[in-house]
């Protein structure tokens, strides 16, 4: 065990700690007799409620960290969700867009077959493809609008 002397509103206070923390301990001590410095003349007349409240507004430093923080946490979480939204709405592009080709495919072999075989008839494939293109879309819309 060590032990460090620390000035905190022109007093000494002596505290012991484990070895290794005195810088640590004396730093904390700073932090306090800063507090109590920057009440000024509005310091009380005891002693004891000077350190109160510099405890309290150290108390009040640390609340409003936490605070931040958490909300620092929430906004990351959001974050990511919209992130994880994007690339979902990154993938269903990409089918839609190999959808589309299948469909260009599709109308062009139409077309071909049409001109060779004029009985044939693709318009029921050509409804399959153009439901998945509108399933499709319809998912992207729902993505987009979450995000």
């Amino acid at each position: 065990m060590s032990e460090v002397t620390l000035r905190i509103g022109g007093r000494s206070y002596n505290v012991s700690c484990h070895d290794g923390e005195e810088a640590h301990i004396l730093d904390l001590g700073s932090m306090i007799d800063a507090k109590i410095e920057a009440m000024g003349a509005n310091r009380a007349p005891q002693e004891s409620q000077n350190l109160l409240f510099a405890a309290l507004f150290l108390a009040d430093e640390l609340h409003e960290a936490k605070s931040s923080s958490g909300k620092a946490e929430a906004t990351l979480f959001e974050a990511g969700d919209s992130e994880e939204l994007r690339a979902k709405v990154e993938t269903l592009e990409k089918e839609r867009n190999a959808l589309s080709q299948k469909v260009g495919e599709l109308e062009r072999a139409a077309e071909n077959a049409t001109a060779q075989q004029p009985t044939q008839d693709f318009s029921g494939l050509l409804e399959e493809v153009a439901e998945s293109l509108e399933k499709c879309a319809d998912t992207l819309e729902s993505g987009a609008t979450a995000s």
